[in-house]
Formats: structure tokens, sequence, C-alpha cells
């Protein structure tokens, strides 16, 4: 779990997370990173769908498709 622990960001602000992370060498697999986003006052945004092979997904979560080092 990574959590945001540096005060209040208004809804209209935008800010730019990083993450530094070693990956496995497993050419060809593709890594899932849900992501749910919980705002003040109890909203929250799930970024966890993964959509079959050519289909869209609603709230998709984060991927990365590793390649050969």
């Amino acid at each position: 779990m990574i959590s945001w622990t540096g005060g209040p960001l208004p809804d209209q602000h935008y800010e730019e997370f990083v993450m530094l992370i070693a990956t496995p060498n497993r050419a060809g697999e593709t890594l899932i990173f849900p992501v749910i986003q919980r705002c003040e006052g109890g909203a929250q945004n799930a970024w966890v769908e993964v959509a079959p092979e050519g289909a869209r997904a609603r709230n998709p979560a984060a991927t990365l498709r590793l390649r050969a080092r």
C-alpha cells in the first residue's frame, strides 16, 4: 500500500506520483497495479478493472508490460 501523507490535495489539483521498482526478468508478462483513490469526505475511485483482451475497462488498473533486458 502506498499512502499520500503530504496534506490535503484539492479536487481540481493535479499531482503526479512516481515510484521506483525493481521488476522481474520475465519478458512479455504484464504487471497489474490496482489503485483505490480515497478522498476526504469518504468518496473513492477504484481503478482496479482488468479487461479481457480486446476490450476496454471503464476504470482500468494501471499496467506495465515487461520487456527483455
